[in-house]
């Protein structure tokens, strides 16, 4: 059927409904609504409350703060409500529908269809929007029911909450400061959801997903200004919604990921233990004693490592006469490229720093590097042309405009090359969440639409040099800012500068509830800064709070110590022998793990799964899991439940505060504690944790693969004798079973596990496809 003018008395009786599987959409012409139903469980899985409002406003803006940014909406212009269908019409696999009132026909169209993965398009359009920029913009919010039942987990890296019902969330990528705190709960600004990382997507645990794919600034109220309503408001003429279904919150997942493109499984060491070194300004200890001071003390003391990651090699420390650039400081790393080549003879991998920014000056002088690309017109740009140059804390700079490909060119041949030429393995891709609001970009987008882009494009920008010059795919960039679709650029982003205090939002509780949701939407693949960054209005690290970090960071996949920002005198690894045993203790543990990390790690290639999980991923009708924010599963069977909040310790090595025990909760069926082998129901319990005991559990009934040796490294292809790298660990393996049922692993490289066993028998294991790999099996009561 077709109308093609005005509106028909028939329109009021019209409903639309199409099916895929169990799932069936509806739409009411008048009023307009829109209902999802799971048909095979009678159950609604979302649906519209009150038509879709558009408005056009001016002047709205971004205001800074340093280090925060604020939304101003601007002025409303126009304002109408979309409560009707006019006319219907269908073009190829989709089906279109012109929304409008009582005033007009035509005000939006709503592009509906089925993809071919059973995910779900509805591209609502502005049928004429207003011109899109910075003067003149068009918002589209669209509302849709909501109770105490439903819960929203996702939405980026956020620390606040895994859950947000009861939140509104933003969706602007910003620099997140170290004291959350402070920040005021969100009504018109943006507050304590504030995150590097913001991305439009969540899961509904009633069996949904949802995604907006839109950069531009948006609000998601999840039932705060009405607790019966989640409403979604985006500042374009544009509101493109992705739903995605499945039987499983995890498949859900995968399915989110999967459809921004595939995950490229990283080489073996990159999910090794890491260290980080760099100049030390308690000590004065220059850079480069610091780097072979770190691997001097983890061969000496049989510790893995796998890389060392340095971002002060180009720094000047105030210098009278300024380096150009990611020009190596031969002050403090005089024999740089000597001292990369005896790490990787060690068989270990060296990391790098770089960031999308170049100050305007040098001191009082004009930066050389800067009049160069500014020459060259390789800078974001004003609203009227010329270099925007904006403050980057305290210095005035300009961005890189990854939309330019000279400026990809440019940075890949003037700072990339010199990196890889010293014998550099890869490097952090920091920052990339400051582009103007009012800028403009060479592919013609202004900053509205380019903030939330930009850290994308940065992203790009080093796997597009790293794929070019590395063929072997032997490096690793990874981020701290992204949005959706990060995983096809990198191999794991990071939850950025944290505080070394236990607050739940800046310091390390907030670490877990980052990575869960950020493992949700974000990378599959997230990781966290062992040791802290900042020490704001908090002294700095401590022995008991760096034992408690350890922990914490041991069932991350990519275990990262750092040492924190130099004039933070944060309590180190190596510091005295207590710590460097708990140190070596941890790193040996995620060392021996590396069969079961790695295999999470091709699931994430495979099938869009995180590595780190949320205990509601696999139980979503138990309330207490939703509840668990400071809990992880790494995989679907050891689940972590570190110790985040304790009393202060009365002196930097005191450890006499410390907790002795903490309470967990086991989800369903029966939990193996690690440490002691005490078999625990599901439910609330006080477990021992001690510093230097991880409340860790295995889940009964399943395989979890150990690497039987002691690796130094998991560098491939080592020549040094000495060190026992990733193919001569790679010889051997323990299968542990813990207590009874059946259970089959595939490994990353094809090798299945099956081991069975019931009360009072005797254990079943078999290996097929084991790659000559020598196996033992330890059945575990």
């Amino acid at each position: 059927m077709l109308w093609t003018g005005g509106y028909l008395n028939s329109v009021k009786a019209q409903v639309f409904s199409e099916s895929r599987g169990i799932y069936t959409l509806r739409i009411a012409y008048e009023p307009f609504s829109l209902e999802l139903m799971n048909t095979a469980e009678q159950r609604t899985l979302l649906s519209t409350k009150g038509p879709l409002t558009l408005k056009h406003r001016k002047n709205t803006n971004v205001i800074y703060r340093k280090p925060y940014s604020f939304f101003v909406p601007g002025t409303v212009i126009f304002g109408t409500t979309l409560d009707r269908v006019s006319r219907y019409t269908k073009h190829s696999d989709a089906h279109w529908f012109y929304l409008g009132n009582q005033s007009t026909d035509s005000l939006a169209v709503l592009r509906f269809a089925f993809l071919a993965d059973s995910s779900i398009s509805l591209d609502f359009r502005e049928c004429s929007p207003t011109a899109e920029g910075i003067m003149l913009v068009s918002e589209l919010s669209i509302a849709f029911a909501s109770d105490s039942t439903d819960n929203y987990l996702g939405m980026g890296m956020r620390f606040n909450t895994t859950n947000h019902y009861g939140t509104i969330v933003t969706h602007w990528a910003d620099e997140v400061g170290p004291n959350l705190p402070a920040i005021t709960e969100n009504r018109t600004l943006q507050g304590r959801d504030i995150s590097y990382a913001p991305v439009p997507f969540y899961i509904n645990l009633k069996g949904y997903g949802l995604f907006l794919d839109e950069m531009t600034y948006s609000e998601f109220d999840f039932a705060k200004s009405d607790r019966n309503t989640m409403k979604i408001t985006n500042m374009s003429g544009t509101l493109k919604l992705s739903i995605y279904t499945a039987e499983t919150p995890l498949s859900i997942a995968g399915k989110y990921f999967r459809s921004h493109g595939n995950y490229t499984l990283p080489k073996p060491w990159v999910f090794g233990v890491w260290a980080a070194a760099g100049t030390d300004y308690q000590s004065k200890e220059k850079g480069q004693d610091i780097n072979y001071s770190v691997l001097n003390t983890c061969r000496k003391f049989k510790i893995p490592l796998s890389a060392i990651f340095t971002e002060d090699w180009y720094f000047d420390f105030l210098s009278l006469k300024p380096l150009e650039d990611w020009e190596i400081n031969r002050k403090y790393y005089p024999g740089y490229e000597q001292m990369i080549q005896d790490q990787h003879h060690a068989g270990v991998k060296h990391i790098g720093y770089f960031l999308p920014y170049i100050s305007k000056n040098k001191l009082l002088k004009v930066n050389n590097s800067f009049r160069d690309a500014d020459e060259k017109k390789l800078f974001t740009t004003k609203t009227g042309g010329g270099t925007y140059v904006f403050n980057f804390f305290v210095w005035p700079s300009a961005q890189f405009d990854w939309s330019n490909p000279e400026a990809g060119t440019y940075f890949h041949n003037k700072y990339y090359k010199n990196a890889t030429t010293a014998g550099v393995d890869g490097w952090m891709n920091d920052f990339g969440e400051y582009t103007p609001y009012k800028s403009r970009s060479f592919n013609g987008a202004w900053g509205n639409t380019m903030h939330n882009q930009y850290p994308l494009l940065w992203a790009k920008n080093a796997r597009d040099y790293m794929s070019s010059t590395k063929t072997d795919g032997d490096y690793c960039v990874f981020s701290r800012s992204g949005a959706a679709g990060l995983h096809r650029y990198n191999d794991f982003i990071f939850t950025g500068d944290r505080n070394a205090n236990y607050d739940p939002l800046s310091g390390l509780g907030g670490q877990i509830t980052a990575v869960l949701n950020a493992g949700i939407s974000v990378h599959p693949n997230v990781s966290v800064d062992i040791g802290a960054y900042n020490c704001n209005n908090v002294k700095p690290m401590n022995k008991q709070l760096m034992y408690r970090w350890i922990e914490l960071g041991a069932l991350i996949p990519v275990m990262r110590l750092h040492r924190g920002v130099q004039l933070c005198d944060h309590w180190r690894f190596d510091e005295d022998d207590e710590t460097l045993l708990q140190w070596k203790k941890y790193a040996q543990l995620h060392a021996q793990l590396f069969p079961y990390i790695y295999t999470l790690a091709k699931q994430a290639v495979d099938f869009g799964w995180p590595l780190v999980r949320h205990l509601s991923l696999y139980h979503p009708e138990d309330p207490n899991c939703l509840k668990q924010d400071f809990q992880f599963l790494l995989g679907d069977r050891i689940l972590s439940c570190p110790v985040v909040d304790e009393r202060l310790a009365a002196s930097r090595s005191d450890m006499s505060k410390a907790r002795k025990s903490w309470r967990v909760y086991l989800p369903q069926g029966n939990w193996y504690h690690y440490w002691s082998g005490t078999k625990y129901p599901a439910g609330f319990h006080e477990v021992p944790a001690a510093p230097g005991i991880l409340p860790m559990f295995i889940r009964e009934g399943t395989v979890i693969p150990f690497f039987d040796k002691e690796a130094d490294t998991f560098v491939e292809g080592v020549e040094n004798p000495d060190i026992i790298d990733f193919e001569e660990v790679n010889k051997s393996m323990n299968i542990r079973f813990y207590g009874y049922g059946s259970d089959v692993l595939k490994l990353w490289d094809g090798t299945e596990i099956h081991c069975s066993r019931n009360p009072g028998a005797q254990g079943i294991f078999k290996v097929l496809n084991g790659h000559e790999r020598a196996y033992s099996c330890t059945f575990i009561d």
